[in-house]
């Protein structure tokens, strides 16, 4: 049990970094056209390529101020548990025929879950550096 859970744990590191790539690069950025005709999709494309990059360029501001405090800096709250739960879900497609396979697709959701939230965290600490002294001191 215990080595299915580190198993998936660590697998699910991997695929969440690949997961995370080809959300951002497909879904954010170079979205096929034909993903354009769903609207959830091209919203999601609108709020980050078009708002977020629109008002945060390296050269710009990169960070929060006056200027740009209502912009958009993170994923609405419902795109987490979206995104960790098909990922779980996937990995249990994958793993269904593996024995003690909820045991892996546990460790794998665990991993999905930490790596969104330290997604969401390190992008927030990168845009709003001054609101999170305590974090990049932690």
């Amino acid at each position: 049990m215990f080595i299915q859970i580190i198993s998936g744990f660590f697998g699910g590191l991997v695929l969440g970094s690949f997961f995370e790539h080809s959300i951002h690069k497909y879904l954010l950025h170079s979205t096929p056209k034909f993903l354009m005709k769903n609207k959830y999709v091209k919203g999601m494309w609108e709020t980050h390529s078009v708002s977020h990059h629109g008002h945060y360029l390296p050269d710009d501001h990169y960070t929060q101020d006056e200027t740009n405090k209502e912009e958009v800096l993170a994923f609405s709250w419902y795109h987490g548990p979206l995104i960790i739960s098909v990922s779980s879900l996937f990995v249990y497609g994958v793993t269904l025929f593996i024995p003690s396979n909820l045991f892996i697709v546990l460790g794998a959701s665990i991993a999905f879950t930490l790596y969104y939230i330290a997604y969401e965290g390190l992008h927030s600490i990168m845009h709003v550096p001054k609101k999170w002294i305590w974090m990049r001191n932690t």
